[in-house]
């Protein structure tokens, strides 16, 4: 019967212990990055913006290539624009949106990579004077 009891506590502090370890994560280096594909018109038009706690693209809380916070660091170069930052739970999740602000349709390629491991890459296509979510940045991944 001791055995047993033992056994139990034991179980359940392993259940305990394991459960936590995937809830509370790890910050991880993120870097947002759009990039030029045969289809961008004009990459100055397009924007990438990362709203945190499932903010808006308007949220003054969020980070693009025309808005700067603390929590990011922007880097550009020819035919990129790149946002930097560690995701943290007081922030999660983090909702990345592309903005293109010029008259017509474009495509530009999305990529995010987290402890530099690639974990997004698409082209995506946005209307003329549109701002679309293209998706969600958690912790540890990217949905």
């Amino acid at each position: 019967m001791q055995k047993l009891a033992q056994l139990c506590i034991s179980l359940l502090l392993l259940l305990v212990i394991g459960g936590c370890g995937g809830q509370l994560g790890r910050n991880s280096p993120t870097q947002v990055r759009l990039e030029s594909v045969p289809a961008t018109g004009d990459l100055s038009t397009l924007h990438v913006i990362i709203s945190p706690n499932n903010g808006s693209a308007v949220s003054v809380a969020a980070v693009s290539d025309v808005q700067s916070q603390t929590w990011a660091n922007l880097s550009t170069g020819a035919g990129f624009k790149e946002l930097d930052f560690t995701t943290t739970s007081q922030q999660v999740p983090y909702f990345v949106y592309v903005q293109n602000a010029s008259g017509a349709q474009q495509s530009v390629r999305l990529r995010i990579l987290m402890d530099g491991d690639e974990k997004f890459n698409q082209v995506v296509t946005v209307g003329a004077n549109a701002t679309v979510q293209q998706t969600t940045i958690f912790r540890n991944n990217v949905q």
